[in-house]
């Protein structure tokens, strides 16, 4: 059996559709300006999960190098196919890259009020390691959530 969701690379052409997505999952979407220069950017992993039935955007990732580090920029889930470990699909697929870069962590930031993400790094292993105050538009702060490579390696075996 095919399976429902398969994972492809983010191009240019996909701005429309994982901007769709984006106003779904944030009231302070990010402008289309930003999905567009991030299909050329250089240092970029960006990964789509597709609806296989409908061809639909399910799910998408976008993370930049920074040094050693993958920042995870954006991450979003349709409504529809959220529970479904979509999101967790994503953030270990970023993991694999930035092990098979050699890179030593993967960084991001998370609505403090945004439990159900929060829930879901702490269950991928990443540990909270600071705050940024103010860092949302409507003035709420961002956690700061990081997970080094050698907490990959001895999860390994537990994927």
């Amino acid at each position: 059996m095919a399976e429902r969701f398969y994972e492809r690379a983010y191009c240019p052409g996909d701005e429309t559709a994982v901007m769709e997505v984006e106003l779904e999952c944030f009231a302070d979407a990010w402008p289309l300006s930003f999905f567009i220069s991030e299909t050329i950017a250089e240092g970029r992993f960006h990964r789509l999960l597709i609806e296989a039935a409908t061809e639909r955007v399910a799910a998408y990732l976008l993370s930049a190098w920074q040094y050693l580090d993958l920042h995870v920029l954006n991450l979003g889930v349709r409504k529809e196919f959220r529970r479904k470990g979509l999101a967790r699909r994503l953030m270990r697929r970023a993991e694999e890259e930035m092990l098979r870069q050699g890179g030593e962590s993967i960084i991001l930031e998370v609505r403090e009020s945004n439990q159900p993400a929060r829930r879901l790094y702490l269950g991928l292993g990443f540990e909270e390691i600071g705050c940024r105050a103010g860092y949302y538009g409507d003035g709420e702060n961002a956690v700061v959530m990081q997970k080094h490579s050698e907490k990959w390696v001895s999860d390994a075996e537990t994927w």
